[in-house]
């Protein structure tokens, strides 16, 4: 046999081939299993967060909610969503809390909602927090209350992770938003 053929065999062993498979096809599919981890865990934390805001909205509601100030009010509705959202590591400093009355349809926030990024940080080394309503309202208004949580991701530079829009902290932001009506006194 000449070598040009013993060459030309020698290209059609098979040896290595399911390497070259596995190789090509493993990222693809690790990829996929922690992108469907992850949005697990994000399905998650938005269920906890809209679960959190409920209860604070129905405490809101039926005026059980302590506090003169508006400031005093939007602490105590951010702290109780964050006891009752579980899944949120520095809950206080991460969420933000809008509220605002509806009178009529031009009164809808058209904006997105408002996050604290903790990456943004002023000269005295805190974290700069957007301004946004928090008007508490009277008794048979409507009312519309958006809520932000900044949360880390799990995988952040694989699959879903990768391609989630994030903060300059690379966090991502999940909105929860709920309208209610003022129990009448």
């Amino acid at each position: 046999m000449t070598w040009w053929r013993r060459l030309f065999r020698r290209g059609r062993a098979e040896e290595g081939g399911s390497t070259v498979e596995f190789v090509l096809v493993f990222p693809l599919f690790v990829a996929a299993a922690f992108s469907t981890f992850e949005a697990g865990i994000l399905m998650t934390k938005a269920v906890m967060l809209d679960r959190g805001l409920d209860f604070a909205m129905r405490d809101l509601r039926l005026g059980n909610v302590e506090g003169g100030t508006p400031d005093e009010v939007r602490a105590e509705i951010r702290d109780t969503i964050c006891a009752r959202g579980v899944f949120f590591a520095n809950c206080e400093d991460t969420v933000l809390v809008e509220l605002s009355s509806i009178e009529n349809v031009a009164d809808y926030p058209t904006t997105s909602a408002a996050c604290i990024d903790t990456s943004e940080i002023d000269d005295e080394g805190v974290v700069i927090v957007p301004q946004v309503n928090f008007i508490p309202g009277s008794p048979d208004e409507l009312m519309f209350v958006r809520v932000c949580a900044a949360v880390d991701t799990i995988f952040p530079g694989i699959g879903l992770g990768l391609k989630l829009p994030k903060d300059g902290a690379n966090r991502f932001n999940i909105v929860s938003t709920s309208a209610f009506v003022y129990e009448p006194e």
